[in-house]
């Protein structure tokens, strides 16, 4: 992910692709927190992937990235005004504006 990444006040920024940013950053959780925090405009929606889904994996990087994940995305429902789960092409809202 470029971290120098920008939308200007009347546009909105899309971000996607998250999951695969923390699997090759070496960056740390704080560090990726600060770098995605840094990002974040009045509007800014992210298309996050759901990486378990109760499912644990064998191998330790997995588990690893996964945790990573859900700790990121836990910071991001926090900060966020708004939050829609999609599943199936079925929009959930859990948090804001119904």
């Amino acid at each position: 992910m470029d971290t120098t990444a920008t939308a200007k006040p009347s546009e909105s920024l899309v971000i996607s692709g998250l999951h695969e940013w923390l699997m090759h950053t070496d960056k740390t959780e704080a560090e990726a927190r600060d770098a995605v925090q840094q990002i974040i405009s009045s509007d800014t929606v992210f298309i996050l992937t759901d990486m378990g889904r109760g499912i644990v994996p064998l191998d330790a990087k997995q588990r690893d990235l996964r945790d990573r994940c859900g700790r990121l995305y836990q910071h991001l429902f926090a900060e966020a005004t708004n939050v829609t789960r999609i599943w199936y092409g079925i929009p959930h809202t859990i948090k804001g504006v119904k």
